[in-house]
């Protein structure tokens, strides 16, 4: 199976998708694995596992994910992409994190939005990209903003982490306001 592969200066964006994911964790053993998603304790496999077999695997939430590979290095650092892709209505859900405080801070993840952002709207055809953004991830909030999204609101307790909810920020992007402050065209 060919996997789409996106370049920028220093990262190589590897793109999985659902059917990825599921020969990643059918064929792999539990360190090619780790080695696959950058991830260096158990624990962190245990959680992808865990979002495979539960969330990612949703009939109507497709995926649309990249593994963000330093290329001086070959190291996965990272991942960026689309979740809650529905197709029907054109839409999806940007998300994206980085793997370690080293990697933090020197424009990588910058760097892989926008060809993924390119990528929703060109290939994937969306029509609406969302973000969701804890209020106080000032680096979160700034990368969506930098990127013209546009904040909607406030979604109270909106997910649950660790011990307790959490509010989201909503933002959005459409495709004709990124083509008009980017200059892009979609054929």
């Amino acid at each position: 199976m060919e996997v789409p592969i996106l370049e920028t200066p220093r990262l190589l964006l590897k793109k999985y998708d659902l059917n990825s994911y599921g020969l990643v964790f059918s064929e792999k053993s539990d360190s090619e694995i780790m080695g696959i998603f950058g991830y260096s304790e158990p624990e962190e496999l245990e959680r992808e596992k865990s979002l495979f077999r539960e969330q990612y695997s949703y009939f109507f939430r497709l995926l649309a994910h990249f593994q963000l590979v330093l290329k001086e290095t070959g190291s996965t650092i990272g991942s960026a992409g689309f979740h809650n892709w529905h197709p029907y209505h054109r839409k999806a859900e940007l998300g994206y994190s980085l793997r370690g405080e080293q990697y933090k801070n020197k424009g990588y993840m910058s760097e892989a939005v926008g060809p993924i952002i390119q990528f929703g709207f060109e290939t994937l055809r969306l029509h609406r990209i969302e973000a969701q953004v804890e209020p106080r991830n000032d680096v979160s909030l700034h990368m969506v903003r930098k990127f013209g999204f546009t904040e909607e609101g406030l979604l109270r307790e909106n997910y649950f982490f660790t011990d307790h909810f959490e509010d989201s920020l909503i933002f959005r992007l459409l495709e004709p306001e990124w083509r008009k402050a980017s200059g892009n065209v979609i054929p």
